[in-house]
């Protein structure tokens, strides 16, 4: 997600419950060393242009961590980060629609998957939101099962696109059938 982007999605949710949920996404990777984000505006210098002066005006996300002086931007912060913001904020501004999420595992340790999944099931009941991603992580997909059999109010599906025959083949599995194959560690083949 481009800084624009991030910057029109934080703007949209600003002062909102919105953003406290974004927060709360964001300390999955950062921890509660993050305080506070915010979106500034940075002046870059002037530039000439046949003979008129342009001033450009630049607009950032940036964090405010514990221990830290200055803040710094969001995209420093790594792939994780801004990968999640970029989801968290995709699922704020989709409010009444639906969300479709291209390799939902990138950046995303597997250690926090299953809250991660939490976020988007609860960021997504709360928004009316339904949720549309592709992965070809197994731990994505374990970290999916745990989260939809925990979060009982909403419905998580996988559904694995195989071929037979030269055919392709939908094969859905319930969250039953994920929390099976969850505790027994039985391999879903996801590629």
């Amino acid at each position: 997600m481009s800084n624009k982007e991030i910057v029109r999605f934080w703007n949209a949710i600003a002062l909102t419950d919105d953003e406290d949920r974004a927060m709360q996404a964001l300390r999955l990777i950062l921890g509660s060393d993050l305080e506070r984000v915010a979106v500034i505006r940075e002046d870059e210098p002037s530039v000439s242009y046949k003979n008129v002066e342009v001033e450009d005006h630049i607009q950032r996300v940036v964090a405010k961590l514990r221990g830290q002086a200055r803040p710094v931007p969001l995209q420093s912060l790594g792939d994780g980060a801004l990968h999640l913001a970029g989801v968290a904020l995709a699922l704020a501004n989709s409010r009444d629609s639906f969300l479709l999420i291209d390799e939902v595992e990138n950046g995303i340790h597997h250690s926090v998957q299953p809250d991660f999944w939490r976020m988007i099931f609860k960021t997504a009941q709360a928004n009316n939101v339904q949720v549309i991603a592709t992965t070809h992580s197994y731990d994505c997909v374990r970290g999916f099962a745990q989260a939809a059999v925990e979060c009982e109010e909403v419905e998580g599906v996988l559904v694995r696109i195989e071929r037979k025959n030269k055919e392709m083949w939908a094969v859905e599995y319930s969250e039953r059938n994920l929390k099976a194959a969850a505790k027994q560690s039985i391999g879903i083949e996801v590629r």
